[in-house]
This record gives C-alpha cells, structure tokens and sequence, in this order.
C-alpha cells in the first residue's frame, strides 16, 4: 500500500497535477492512513517531503493529521516542530488540535516529557487567531492542567466530548473544583448539542472520589436525585 513509502504516492500524484488541491488532499489521506495503521515514521517521511516540495506543501489539514499521529504517539518534539512551521507558513492550529491536545490531556499521566507537553501547549496556544480575553479564564497558576484550560478556551464552540475529556483529566488528578466549574460552564450552555450525560457525571464523580471529597460526591448524587 501507499503507506509502504513515498514511491507509489509520487508515482500517483502524476495523474493529478491539474489540480495542486487534489494531490495534497492526496498526500493528507496517506499521512491520515499511515497514523491510523501505527506507521507514525512513516507518515512523517512523507510530511518531510512535502514540506520539502514548491507546490505540494502541507495546509491546515495535513499539519492537523501530522501533528494528531506525533502527539497519539508521545512523539512531542516532532508535534513541536509541526507548530513551528505552521507558524513560519502562516497556518492557523485547527480545531482538531486543539481537541488532540484535550484528548492527550485525558492521559497526560503517561506522558513523561512533562516540561514539552507544557510547551507544546504553549506554543499552539500562542498560535490561535482572535485570542479570547485572558479575564475570562476563572483560573490562575502555571500547572500542566491549568495550561489545558488555557488551551480549552480557545476552542470555537466546543462539543459535550471536549468538556467530558477536560473532566476526564480533572478527574485522573482529582481537582474536582475545576471539574464543577466544568460543570456549571455547561449547564449554563445555551447549545442544546452541550448537555451533560452519563459520562459528564461519571468523570465528576471519579474526580470527587480521587479528591476524597465525599462532600461533593453527595452533592452530585443529590444533584442527579433531583432531576438534575
């Protein structure tokens, strides 16, 4: 298949070249299938020679899948590299990142270069268009779980999956204020697609149990007792 090397893929794009668009689509379909077949390398090789090309060069989308396959990976330097050049071609950081980012987040015990990850979210943060005001942001300190919600609040228009994933790395440290706070962000959410369900409730409640907070564990229970 594609994702065996570059060789195939080059020979492919020949029959595309009216049109640059459709061979980069082409190009962002491998990298995607390389990363959901495990061939993280591989997939990288062929970003690098994209990167390398004067007209089949990397967009939004093809960072987007790159940087998604790095980051699953652990592979946070080469994810950092991809920030950087999207910053040097002017690419605006994705929704997608941003909710990779949220996904790592999940899991972020596992993740050992702690002090890159921080920088990572550093860096795509400072890379968003229309920054939102930082006198939004209800919470103040410079942890890897604060840096997350920095992150979050540059999400447009996140889904129930975002928060439920940001509650889910509330949960995994126990900081069960920030999850309430979660809470509270979207039961005043006016979008009908961001209601809480059983996940909502279930990451809340691992946070209270982890936090050894048996005030907030009955306090949810009542919660849902009452219809919410």
């Amino acid at each position: 298949g594609w994702c065996e090397g570059g060789g195939k893929l080059r020979a492919g794009t020949q029959f595309y070249t009216s049109n640059v668009n459709d061979v980069v689509a082409a190009w962002t379909a491998t990298i995607h299938a390389c990363a959901k077949s495990g061939r993280v390398e591989t997939g990288l090789s062929l970003f690098e020679n994209m990167k390398k090309s004067d007209t089949i060069v990397p967009n939004e989308v093809t960072c987007s899948c790159m940087f998604d396959s790095l980051v699953r990976s652990n592979n946070l330097d080469k994810a950092k590299e991809v920030i950087k050049y999207m910053q040097v071609r002017g690419l605006v950081p994705t929704e997608y990142m941003y909710t990779t980012m949220l996904m790592a987040a999940g899991g972020m015990g596992g993740v050992d270069s702690n002090e890159i990850y921080v920088e990572l979210v550093s860096l795509l943060s400072s890379s968003a268009r229309n920054k939102k005001s930082t006198s939004q942001k209800p919470w103040e300190g410079d942890d890897t779980l604060m840096k997350v919600f920095l992150l979050f609040y540059e999400v447009e228009n996140p889904d129930i999956v975002c928060f439920n994933t940001l509650l889910s790395a509330c949960a995994r440290v126990g900081d069960i204020e920030r999850a309430v706070g979660l809470l509270n962000r979207i039961e005043s959410d006016t979008d009908a697609d961001v209601q809480p369900n059983v996940k909502t409730y279930g990451e809340l409640m691992k946070a209270a149990w982890v936090a050894k907070r048996k005030d907030k564990g009955e306090w949810l229970l009542k919660k849902l007792e009452d219809g919410v």
